[in-house]
């Protein structure tokens, strides 16, 4: 009887507790072979079914249920590993019936506790929305965290998707299948200095006032290949400064209203690739000056350039006057006989300003010449034109020409 039972009473014959003894052991020998699993068995007892002779079925006990290990062939004395047996992991996997954000799973053997260093696999039935806890057979819910101990950003764990998670003895930590994590660091103040754990992320600065960022010096901690992102959002310049280190070659890098930049460490100073937004072109004070190499320059803006004609007109100063083409003229006064005044739509700053005249009058043998008058001082907003023929003489001229240069 390869089954038996382990427990001698008192009372016994020595020939009685010899026989016990030996049935006990027979029984061990024999892994316990019956039809049915014993009544005596312990957590981590082997025994085997012979109820299919010659296919006996190898078991496992784990105190609660019975797992089949593989079967052999009493015959052939072959051994066939249950495939189950090798690889389940139903004890710990689950499938969560939780909602969003707040997940929960019955595990089976039933947990009573969180393990530290246990492995759990769980198949969630909705996306989460941010941050995001599991319950382990309602024993209490705990954190969820990605591998850098930060929350789970919205969409991480979508609908239907299985999450390997590990308990570290206060979270539950996700171990993989995470898309890459990208964190917004929003600041709202006059002056910043950037941190190591600003590493990968978005700095926005958004302030009305000009704005102070210091940069730690290239190196420990802001090691080669650091990188962060940063995106001016406010109606200050962010004025962003190394400390001993440069950027670009230079000591200070400024980014004005909707530029954003990436900057990296080349383990000693800091190159960045600076970027203009949609709405972000060059000033009228930066093409003024003329001497930006990153801004861009918008159609509306380009005539600030100190090389661009302001204003420029062609006219018929014969019979009516008539503009034929110009910019940043709305007129063209007739004062007399070759006399004409020029009236800019948008005035310059003031009235010193350059200007370039010329015309002819069709059919004259005697030719023309053209100059400003001095009877009425230019002003920022019209200049007065008046042509002559060569006996000097005033005289309509067929095509008039007027351009100007200066500041607006």
């Amino acid at each position: 009887m390869p089954q038996a039972t382990y427990t001698i009473g008192s009372g016994k014959t020595g020939t009685q507790y010899r026989g016990l003894d030996n049935d006990g052991k027979q029984a061990l020998m024999c892994h316990h072979k019956g039809s049915s699993i014993p009544a005596y068995a312990e957590a981590g007892t082997i025994w085997i079914d012979d109820t299919a002779n010659p296919i006996w079925t190898v078991n496992w006990y784990d105190g609660t249920d019975s797992i089949s290990m593989g079967t052999i062939n009493s015959t052939t004395n072959v051994f066939t590993p249950t495939t189950a047996a090798l690889y389940d992991g139903s004890r710990n996997y689950a499938a969560d019936a939780g909602s969003n954000d707040t997940y929960a799973v019955t595990l089976s053997p039933a947990r009573t506790a969180y393990t530290t260093g246990e492995l759990v696999l769980t198949k969630l039935n909705t996306v989460n929305t941010g941050a995001a806890t599991m319950n382990y057979n309602a024993v209490g819910a705990k954190s969820f965290k990605r591998p850098d101990g930060n929350d789970p950003i919205s969409g991480d764990l979508p609908a239907a998707s299985f999450q390997l998670q590990a308990y570290d003895g206060t979270n539950l930590m996700l171990l993989g299948g995470l898309p890459p994590a990208y964190y917004t660091n929003a600041q709202t103040g006059t002056t910043y200095t950037v941190l190591t754990t600003d590493r990968n992320k978005l700095v926005t600065h958004s302030n009305g006032s000009a704005i102070a960022v210091t940069l730690p010096q290239a190196g420990a901690g802001f090691e080669s290949g650091w990188a962060y992102f940063t995106h001016n959002l406010g109606a200050g310049a962010v004025t962003i400064t190394p400390t001993t280190s440069t950027i670009n070659g230079a000591a200070t890098l400024v980014l004005n209203t909707g530029d954003g930049a990436i900057i990296f460490s080349g383990g000693t100073n800091y190159t960045a690739f600076v970027g203009k937004s949609a709405n972000a072109a060059a000033t009228q004070a930066e093409q003024e000056t003329g001497s930006s190499l990153t801004a861009f320059v918008s159609p509306g803006r380009q005539q600030y350039h100190p090389s661009a004609a302001k204003a420029w007109v062609y006219f018929v100063g014969t019979g009516t006057v008539t503009i034929n083409k110009s910019y940043n003229v709305s007129s063209v006064g007739d004062n007399g006989t070759g006399d004409y005044t020029i009236n800019f739509t948008t005035a310059f700053s003031d009235a010193n300003y350059c200007g370039v005249i010329g015309g002819y009058n069709t059919g004259a043998s005697d030719g023309s010449w053209n100059a400003f008058s001095s009877a009425t001082t230019p002003t920022a907003s019209l200049i007065r034109m008046v042509c002559f023929n060569s006996s000097g003489s005033a005289q309509d001229q067929t095509r008039a020409y007027a351009a100007f240069y200066g500041d607006q």
